[in-house]
């Protein structure tokens, strides 16, 4: 037995229906969870009917939902790049490489700039060195592992890019890859980040 997403009607379904209506309460539940986000960020939800009635006009066709999704997230990108925020930015890509993710497409081009960008955050902010820090739970990634506690100067970790670990075995969603290693400030900084901390 199962409720149809649409109707809310019950049904007896085949096991192969069964797995359908579940992957269409999930695709649901994803939409709904990134509505969410771009409301919490400024983009009100009753702005995605409007945005997709204006995409299928320009594209000549119905416009998918992630679609729609995906042109609101590069909005923000633009709005984030323009405001000079760099965590948020870096937060930003990550969050779009977790779309991209579910979508099963590649992700790791946004990671890598999240981190970059988490890197120039930090900069600005006057660390001058990160240390690799590991996620630890039901998994742990040995690549990642052989990362874990390194020091690198914030210069070198943006030439060298280390993390996102390219070897990475996490699997989020769709396929290996996603790494959720993140820099943690360590050492010394500069006198600018003193006045900031206090």
């Amino acid at each position: 037995m199962r409720t149809l997403p649409t109707t809310r009607e019950k049904v007896l379904a085949t096991e192969a229906e069964a797995r359908r209506i579940d992957e269409e309460w999930a695709q649901r539940r994803r939409h709904m969870r990134w509505l969410d986000f771009l409301n919490a960020n400024g983009i009100p939800k009753r702005a995605f009917a409007q945005k997709k009635k204006y995409l299928s006009k320009k594209w000549g066709r119905e416009a998918p939902d992630s679609g729609v999704i995906w042109t609101f997230l590069n909005e923000l990108l633009e709005k984030e790049a323009k405001s000079g925020n760099l965590h948020r930015l870096s937060t930003l890509y990550y969050m779009m490489a977790q779309f991209l993710d579910e979508e099963g497409k590649d992700f790791f081009p946004l990671l890598v700039e999240s981190s970059k960008w988490e890197l120039m955050d930090l900069k600005q902010r006057g660390f001058t060195k990160v240390e690799v820090n590991t996620v630890r739970d039901t998994y742990v990634c040995p690549a990642c592992q052989q990362l874990a506690g390194r020091v690198f100067s914030i210069d070198d970790a943006v030439r060298q890019m280390p993390i996102p670990c390219k070897e990475c075995t996490h699997v989020v969603h769709s396929k290996p890859g996603f790494c959720r290693c993140r820099y943690q400030p360590t050492g010394d900084v500069t006198r600018k980040e003193m006045r900031f901390e206090l």
